[in-house]
């Protein structure tokens, strides 16, 4: 995502506003915000760790299923820019080619299982956090966004190839 310097400020004045944020010190001489209740702050944190499992069951995926569908090249653009999503998309090609040579069936199969599980793992841990974090998906509007956005992520969506 590419937003403008002033989209960023904007933005961060509307949760200032809102009482979500709160300036947290300078470092290096750029201010730092810290969320203001904890509730909140640790459902953001939880929030995180599946945008984790996100990345590494697509790393994963990009690796053991051949060429990427668009969702992913789309996520991957999202998160890091067209640079990096680049020189990621090469190495996991690199890497795919590299296991095509070696033609280790063992180490699909192990991709395979270890893609399902962390699947089901992902699934779980949204699940908790829903449970966990209800009332603050009620109260913050920005927490029912970003629930919305792990509840219909490309990355689970897709199910894993057979090449």
């Amino acid at each position: 995502m590419d937003y403008t310097a002033q989209e960023v400020n904007d933005a961060i004045d509307l949760l200032r506003k809102d009482g979500i944020f709160k300036v947290g010190g300078v470092v290096h001489g750029e201010i730092r915000y810290d969320i203001v209740d904890q509730h909140l702050k640790n459902f953001v944190k939880d929030v995180w760790l599946v945008y984790i499992f996100d990345l590494r069951l697509l790393i994963e995926r990009l690796v053991c299923n051949g060429i990427p569908v668009d969702e992913d090249k789309y996520y991957l653009v999202s998160l890091f820019g067209n640079k990096y999503a680049s020189k990621i998309l090469a190495d996991a090609h690199h890497i795919r080619e590299s296991y095509k040579k070696e033609k280790n069936k063992k180490r699909k199969m192990i991709a395979k299982k270890f893609i399902q599980d962390f699947q089901k793992d992902r699934r779980l841990l949204v699940k908790d956090i829903l449970k966990k974090h209800e009332s603050v998906i009620k109260k913050y509007s920005i927490a029912t966004e970003m629930t919305q956005e792990i509840l219909s992520s490309p990355i689970i969506s897709q199910k894993p190839s057979h090449n």
